[in-house]
């Protein structure tokens, strides 16, 4: 987990004098998690509004060297390329006994965002927008996350 310093904002007023306004900034760490609901997906919780988090994770996804092909603001979709390892079958191991037991492939999936008040929801989807729940969806999840700023 990569802890986050968000600052907090306070205003000091002086005698009630709106003129005199200054500030503090205390920092507090916020963890962005990763967690799983009751469904097994892996979810990334960003404690942002929607409208950061929007800009945050696309720049992360961006650092991260995945492709983003299209992206949706108003259904908060991103539609992105990931390259992945897939393992190979047993036949085509053994017929491609020199290549080892990886193969590399790039699929569709939507990273949507989700609002929930003071936080944002980050979840997988695949191309048929289908809610991952295998480790390919951590993996992208875990990507965004190490490129947050």
């Amino acid at each position: 987990q990569k802890p986050v310093r968000i600052p907090d904002l306070i205003i000091v007023l002086d005698s009630g004098d709106i003129s005199r306004i200054g500030y503090q900034i205390n920092e507090r760490v916020v963890d962005i998690n990763i967690d799983h609901g009751v469904d097994g997906a892996a979810r990334l919780v960003v404690p942002e509004d929607f409208a950061r988090a929007w800009r945050t994770v696309g720049k992360a996804i961006e650092a991260a060297e995945m492709k983003v092909d299209d992206r949706d603001r108003s259904r908060g979709l991103y539609f992105v390329d990931y390259r992945h390892s897939q393992p190979r079958g047993r036949i085509a191991r053994t017929l491609m006994f020199w290549a080892g037991d990886q193969k590399t492939a790039e699929e569709r999936f939507l990273v949507l965002l989700q609002s929930e008040g003071d936080h944002t929801n980050v979840l997988v989807f695949d191309d048929k927008e289908k809610l991952v729940t295998t480790p390919i969806a951590e993996d992208i999840l875990r990507k965004i996350q190490q490129n947050l700023d």
